[in-house]
C-alpha cells in the first residue's frame, strides 16, 4: 500500500487531494497544526492525523522514520 504525508492538510489542497488518495486506496498521513482538524481530516479520508507543525524538524524525522521501509 501506498503512504504519504500531507502537510498543510486542512488547507484548500490538502482539503481537495486527501479523499481522491483515499479513494485510490492511497494510506494518507495528515499533518496539521490544530486538534480541532482531527475529526474533520479523518473523515475526509485521512487514516492518521498528525497534530503539530511540520516546521518542526522533529515531527518530520518521526513521521519520514515511521514512513519509510527498511529491507
Amino acid at each position: 500500500m501506498t503512504k504519504v504525508l500531507v502537510t498543510a492538510s486542512f488547507g484548500h489542497i490538502g482539503q481537495t487531494i486527501i479523499p481522491l488518495l483515499a479513494a485510490d486506496g492511497v494510506e494518507v498521513r495528515a499533518v496539521d497544526p490544530d486538534p480541532a482538524n482531527e475529526s474533520a481530516l479523518k473523515k475526509l479520508g485521512a487514516k492518521e492525523v498528525i497534530v503539530g507543525d511540520i516546521r518542526g524538524m522533529r515531527l518530520l524525522i518521526r513521521q519520514l522514520k515511521a514512513s519509510i521501509k527498511f529491507s
